[in-house]
């Protein structure tokens, strides 16, 4: 609506201007009390027991994303080697302090920013600075080790035993499917020189022959009698085993550990 006389334009300029003089005192006060809480604040942690300890930070997780929605990061500074790294998922990568704190305070061109940060004690920080992060075990005492909360102990050395257990067998069914190849390239050759002596001695018809060849001929026809050729599979096994895996195991097949993962999986690979 059109201002249509002087006396209603200056009665709007005096309303605005005193709404301009309302918005000042309110925000006169509250920078004023702004201020006398940042000084109380500060006069606190002048208190003795707020002065006990200090503390460094140690990581600074990150949100990236929108208020229902996003990516959770981490920063965590490495004091062993004075490096930050960024662990985002299985992605573990080098930063600079500059860029963890960029992205920390977060901007108009990003929509990332700091979500929480941890600090440690003074004292744990300086533990951290001889201890290296990148041999850390959950099951060794450590200064990392001591950071984490028992359930979370727990749960991360259950995990981890799990992948153990799974890359133990994995490389077990690999070392197997090479000793299986072994075994069936000698196993073959043996049965058939075997075979073709037998094939041989038959046709000469000259039973006294089958032994002159010697005892491993005498010992083979007496495992057919008795469907013996099991000891013999056996047999070939074992020197397989100290052919391919007894210089890594420092162990005959026999001296191995009924629970470990390379006697698990020959079981399943020569149960027959």
């Amino acid at each position: 609506e059109q201002i249509k006389d002087k006396k209603e334009a200056s009665g709007i300029a005096n309303q605005l201007k005193k709404y301009h003089q309302q918005l000042t005192s309110q925000v006169s006060e509250m920078e004023s009390q702004l201020e006398k809480l940042k000084e109380e604040v500060k006069q606190s942690y002048a208190a003795p027991e707020f002065q006990k300890y200090l503390y460094s930070l140690h990581s600074i997780c990150v949100h990236e994303g929108s208020g229902d929605s996003g990516h959770y990061y981490s920063f965590i500074f490495d004091r062993f080697t004075n490096q930050w790294w960024k662990y985002s998922d299985i992605r573990i990568e080098k930063v600079t302090e500059e860029q963890v704190f960029k992205v920390a305070e977060g901007d108009d061109q990003s929509w990332a920013s700091a979500f929480y940060l941890v600090y440690i004690k003074k004292e744990v920080a300086a533990t951290l600075a001889g201890t290296k992060i990148n041999v850390y075990s959950s099951q060794q005492k450590s200064a990392y080790s001591e950071l984490i909360i028992p359930t979370i102990q727990q749960k991360v050395e259950t995990e981890n035993k799990a992948l153990e257990d799974e890359i133990a067998r994995v490389i077990a069914e690999k070392e197997v499917d090479d000793l299986r190849k072994y075994y069936d390239q000698i196993y073959g050759e043996t049965t058939a020189k075997f075979e073709a002596y037998e094939k041989e001695t038959k046709e000469k018809e000259d039973h006294q022959s089958r032994y002159s060849r010697g005892f491993p001929f005498y010992l083979w026809n007496n495992m057919k009698a008795i469907n013996g050729k099991n000891i013999l599979k056996r047999h070939l096994l074992d020197h397989s085993f100290s052919q391919t895996l007894q210089k890594k195991y420092e162990k005959r097949l026999k001296d191995l550990d009924e629970n470990a993962p390379i006697v698990a999986e020959i079981k399943k690979q020569f149960s027959t």
